[in-house]
C-alpha cells in the first residue's frame, strides 16, 4: 500500500486487510482526504462522479471508528432508492462480516427476520430509506431512543437527489428529530455528485450550522469524453424518427449501453421500436425498458443482466439509472430528446467511461419539419440549441443549484403531524422551534405556521388540550396510521399489470384502460384482456401494435444559465465539431431564423398572428412573467423556452409590458390568483387557500428574476 501512512495507517487493521484483499495499490484521493475530518467527527460532503469510490471514502474510516461499539446502532446510512440500499449491502457485506459488525437492510422489501433481530438486539449499521426511518420514529420511538443511543455517524447517499424537494425537506427534518431524540449532534456525511454552489449544498446538509462542513472533492479532471449530436427532422409520416431509431439500433447493438429518454412514454415507445428491429433482423432482443412503474423483479433482472455483461444489453431508462446502482461498465450513453438539466446530463454521462476508458455520449435530437401551422419557437430549432448549451455547460463543470425559496408547506404539514404522532403531544412553540427555527423550514414565519396549525385544527387533524399540548384529532389519527403517510411525496393510485399470473408493473389509474386496448409496457406490445376495477388489476396478453399508456411527470425546470447559453449560441453562431450534418443544418436554420426574427436586437417576434417573447430566463422566471402579463388581460400560454401571446401584436404586448412596469413589483402570491390549480404536492389539499397559493408561488415563480428582466428591456 503506497499511499500516505497518516491516512491508511489510521484505519482499523481489519479494514486495512480488506483493502489489500481488493488488490488496491493505494487509496484514491477522496478516500485519503476523508479520513481525518471523519475521525474528527466533522460534517463532511464527499463529492465526485459515479464510480469514483465515494462509498468507501465514507465507510472505511466510519467502520474503523465504530468497530469497537458493541451495543446499539452505530451508523445510519440513508439512500433514496431501495435498489441502491441493496447494492450497497452487497458491497459492504464482506467487510462488515470481517469486522463482526451487523449490517441490516431496512426498507419495505427487506427481510423481516433481519429487522426482528435488530429489534431484539440493536447493533451495527442500518441501511434505510427516509420513509422507513419516518415509520421507525413514529411507531417505535422508545425503541429508537434506545437503539440509536450510540449512533456515531449518519451517511446520506446521492445527497444531490434530496435537494430542493419534498423528500429532502423530510430528510432534514428527520435528522433534526433524531438529534433531538438523542440530545446530541451526530456527524453527517453526504455523498454527492459534483455541484457548483458549495454554499447551498453546505446549508442543506445542516441548516443553521455554526461551522461549514468539510468538502472533499475529486480533483481529477476526468477522462476523455467522446460526443456526437445527431439531428433529425420529424416529419408527419414519422420516417425521420424511424431513421433515428435505426441509427440507435445500428450504433448500440452488440454492446452494453444506457439510453436515457425524457419520459416513461418515450422510454416505452423507443424500447418497443428497438425490439421490433431485433425481430425484423431475426436476432435475439437486447433492448429493455427500465423505469419506476415496472415491477421490482423486472428491474432487478435488467440490472443483473447489465452487471453480468454476458449478453449485450441496452437499457432505455428515465432517471432511474442515474443513481449509483452498480450496473457494471457500459460502452456508451445515449440521450434521446434535449436535456433539461445539466446536472442530470452529468449523472448520465458518469455511467460511461469507467476503468480508464473515454466516456461516450450520443445525443439524438429531432426538430419538427417546417409547416404553415408550425409554432413560432420551432422556427428556432431550440431543442438542438438547448442540447448544445447543456453540453457546453457540462464541459465547463457548471451544474444547477436547487431552489431554496420554496416554503414546502405540504411537507411541513406532514412533519407537524409526524412529530405530534411520535411524541403523543407537543406544544406549538416546540414544533416551530424544531421544524422552523432550528429545522429546515427556515422560510416559514410564525404567522404562517400559526395559520397552518389553525387549519389543521379546523379539519380535526390536530386538537389542542387544556394545557396547550397539541394532539392528533380523529382525522389526524386516521391519516397518520396509514402506511402511505410515511412518504412526503404523492404516490398515485395504480393498476397492477399482470400477464401469465406474474406482475410486470403498475400504472396510474388516471390512465384509463379498456378491454381490447393495445398498449406498450416494459418495452413489449400487449392487449388488455380484462380490467378488474375492484381489485385494480389489469390482465394483459401478448399482441402487436399499441401505444404507451400516459404517465404523469415532466422533465424538470430549466435554469437561467442554460437559457443564457442558448442566447449566446444564437448570437455567436458557434458550431461544435460534434454535430452531424443534419444537426448542423438544424442549428444553422435556427440561427438564421433568430436573425430573421430580429432577436439579436429585441426579445420578441411575430408569427402567424401571435407574438412570442424570448426573455432567455429560467422557467420560474418565465412562469412569473406569464402571470404578470395575464394580469394585463393578455392571452398568454407557455411555449418554453418562450412565451406565446395569442391573437396579439407587438404593439399590444408593449402596452401590456408598460402597464406592468408602471406599477410596483407584483406580489408572487397575488400572481397565483391567475393559476387554475395551485395543488402540486401530496398534502396541498389540506392547506388553506391562501397558504396553498403562497406555497405554489414560492416554488414556481421567480418574481425577482422576471422583474429585473422586464424593467431592463427597451420597448
Amino acid at each position: 500500500m503506497s499511499n500516505k501512512p497518516d491516512a491508511f495507517s489510521k484505519l482499523n487493521p481489519i479494514v486495512q486487510r480488506w483493502i489489500h484483499q481488493q488488490g488496491w495499490a493505494n487509496l484514491r484521493s477522496i478516500q485519503e482526504k476523508s479520513v481525518e475530518p471523519i475521525y474528527n467527527r466533522q460534517d463532511v460532503i464527499i463529492s465526485a462522479p459515479t464510480a469514483s469510490g465515494k462509498t468507501e471514502a465514507a465507510f472505511l474510516p466510519v467502520l474503523s471508528q465504530v468497530a469497537e461499539i458493541e451495543e446499539g446502532i452505530s451508523v445510519l446510512y440513508l439512500a433514496p432508492l431501495k435498489a441502491l440500499i441493496n447494492d450497497q449491502y452487497t458491497r459492504l457485506e464482506l467487510l462488515c462480516q470481517q469486522l463482526d459488525t451487523e449490517l441490516t437492510r431496512w426498507h419495505g422489501d427487506a427481510s423481516q427476520s433481519q429487522k426482528q433481530r435488530q429489534k431484539r438486539t440493536p447493533s451495527g449499521v442500518i441501511l434505510i430509506t427516509p420513509e422507513s426511518l419516518e415509520a421507525l420514529l413514529m411507531r417505535d420511538m422508545t425503541w429508537a431512543a434506545a437503539a440509536f443511543i450510540n449512533l456515531s455517524y449518519v451517511i446520506i447517499d446521492e445527497f444531490h437527489s434530496f435537494l430542493g424537494n419534498e423528500r429532502g425537506m423530510q430528510l432534514q427534518s428527520l435528522l433534526a428529530r433524531l438529534e433531538l431524540l438523542q440530545q446530541k449532534k451526530i456527524p453527517r456525511i453526504a455523498l454527492s455528485a459534483t455541484f457548483s454552489d458549495t454554499r447551498i449544498i453546505s446549508q442543506a446538509l445542516r441548516p443553521h450550522a455554526s461551522a461549514t462542513p468539510v468538502i472533499v472533492q475529486d480533483e481529477a479532471s476526468g477522462g476523455d469524453i467522446k460526443l456526437q449530436l445527431r439531428g433529425y427532422l420529424k416529419t408527419p409520416d414519422g420516417k425521420d424518427l424511424s431513421r433515428r431509431d435505426s441509427d440507435i439500433y445500428r450504433q448500440l447493438r452488440g454492446n452494453n449501453n444506457l439510453i436515457f429518454a425524457n419520459s416513461r412514454n418515450q422510454t416505452e415507445q423507443l424500447t418497443a421500436n428497438l425490439a421490433d428491429l431485433c425481430e425484423k433482423s431475426h436476432v435475439p432482443n437486447e433492448f429493455f425498458a427500465h423505469h419506476g412503474s415496472l415491477s421490482k423483479d423486472h428491474r432487478n433482472y435488467i440490472e443483473k443482466r447489465l452487471k453480468a455483461a454476458k449478453l449485450p444489453t441496452t437499457v432505455c431508462a428515465t432517471s432511474t439509472l442515474e443513481m449509483g446502482i452498480d450496473i457494471g461498465d457500459v460502452a456508451s450513453i445515449a440521450q434521446v430528446g434535449c436535456p433539461f438539466s445539466v446536472a442530470s446530463l452529468r449523472q448520465r454521462l458518469g455511467r460511461s467511461g469507467r476503468r480508464g476508458q473515454a466516456a461516450v455520449m450520443r445525443l439524438f435530437i429531432d426538430e419538427p419539419e417546417l409547416t404553415a401551422e408550425q409554432k413560432g419557437p420551432d422556427l428556432l430549432c431550440w431543442r438542438t440549441t438547448q442540447s448544445i448549451a447543456a453540453v457546453n455547460l457540462l464541459l465547463e463543470k457548471w451544474y444547477e443549484s436547487p431552489v431554496t425559496e420554496a416554503y414546502q408547506l405540504s411537507t411541513l404539514l406532514q412533519q407537524v403531524l409526524a412529530v405530534v404522532s411520535q411524541y403523543g403531544g407537543v406544544r406549538a412553540e416546540q414544533l416551530y422551534q424544531l421544524l422552523c427555527s432550528a429545522g429546515p423550514f427556515t422560510n416559514v414565519s410564525i404567522a404562517m405556521f400559526s395559520e397552518l396549525l389553525h387549519a389543521l385544527g379546523d379539519q380535526d387533524l390536530l386538537t389542542q388540550m387544556q394545557d396547550g399540548q397539541l394532539v392528533l384529532g380523529a382525522e389526524g389519527e386516521t391519516l397518520t396510521n396509514h402506511y402511505t403517510f410515511y412518504a412526503a411525496f404523492a404516490t398515485p393510485e395504480e393498476y397492477r399489470l399482470q400477464s401469465g399470473g406474474k406482475t410486470i408493473g403498475q400504472m396510474p389509474i388516471s390512465s384509463p384502460l379498456v378491454n381490447g386496448q393495445h398498449i406498450i409496457f416494459a418495452g413489449r406490445r400487449w392487449q388488455v384482456l380484462e380490467v378488474n376495477m375492484e381489485d385494480k388489476v389489469v390482465l394483459l396478453g401478448k399482441a402487436v401494435g399499441g401505444a404507451p399508456p400516459h404517465f404523469e411527470g415532466n422533465p424538470g425546470l430549466v435554469a437561467r444559465e442554460l437559457r443564457q447559453e442558448m442566447k449566446r449560441l444564437y448570437l455567436s453562431v458557434e458550431q461544435p465539431i460534434y454535430l452531424d450534418a443534419v444537426a448542423r443544418t438544424n442549428f444553422e436554420r435556427g440561427c438564421r431564423n433568430f436573425r430573421k426574427a430580429n432577436l439579436h436586437q429585441q426579445d420578441y417576434f411575430e408569427h402567424a398572428g401571435n407574438v412570442y417573447m424570448a426573455p432567455w430566463i429560467s422557467d420560474r422566471g418565465l412562469f412569473a412573467l406569464e402571470a404578470m402579463l395575464r394580469e394585463q388581460s393578455l392571452s398568454v400560454s407557455s411555449a418554453a423556452p418562450f412565451i406565446e401571446i395569442d391573437d396579439a401584436s407587438v404593439f399590444t404586448l408593449k402596452k401590456g409590458l408598460a402597464r406592468v412596469v408602471a406599477g410596483d413589483k407584483p406580489d408572487r402570491t397575488r400572481l397565483a390568483d391567475n393559476v387554475a390549480d395551485v395543488t402540486r404536492e401530496k398534502y396541498d389539499h389540506l392547506l388553506p387557500s391562501d397558504l396553498r397559493k403562497q406555497n405554489y408561488a414560492s416554488a414556481m415563480f421567480d418574481v425577482d428574476e422576471a422583474w429585473e428582466y422586464i424593467t431592463n428591456i427597451s420597448f
